[in-house]
């Protein structure tokens, strides 16, 4: 069987053959490219800090423990340096710059937590010229 690209009209015939309605199959294929995009990132992140998915997974819970510590009213550059600092500690020899920041803590915390859950935005970061 030959998969069915779900473009244009095509989208329609999927719907009659499989009783779903257009807007359930667009939905679930919103989800699945967001699901895979998430994989993608994390697979990416994992193996730029040179980590494995254990680490990665229990890195992610201890942020969201910490997060739920802090003050309501914390200033955004402190509660990303509290939240991702400590991982920019475990992994010196990678360079954690960003540029035109002058805070060197805030901007390794930050590259941390882009790397984590945005690569593609600190891939762009980092190479803007």
């Amino acid at each position: 069987m030959t998969p069915i690209p779900l473009i244009g009209n095509n989208i329609y015939l999927v719907s009659a053959m499989t009783g779903l309605s257009v807007e359930e199959i667009q939905k679930m294929m919103r989800e699945a490219e967001i699901e895979s995009k998430k994989k993608h990132d994390r697979e990416w992140a994992i193996e730029f800090l040179g980590k494995d998915e254990a680490w990665y997974d229990e890195a992610m819970e201890k942020i969201a423990a910490i997060e739920k510590t802090l003050p309501k009213d914390i200033d955004h550059r402190e509660k990303t340096i509290r939240l991702y600092g400590w991982i920019a500690d475990s992994v010196p020899e990678i360079p954690l710059d960003i540029p035109l920041e002058m805070d060197s803590t805030y901007a390794r915390a930050d590259s941390i937590k882009l790397i984590m859950t945005n690569p593609g935005l600190y891939l762009k970061i980092i190479n803007w010229d």
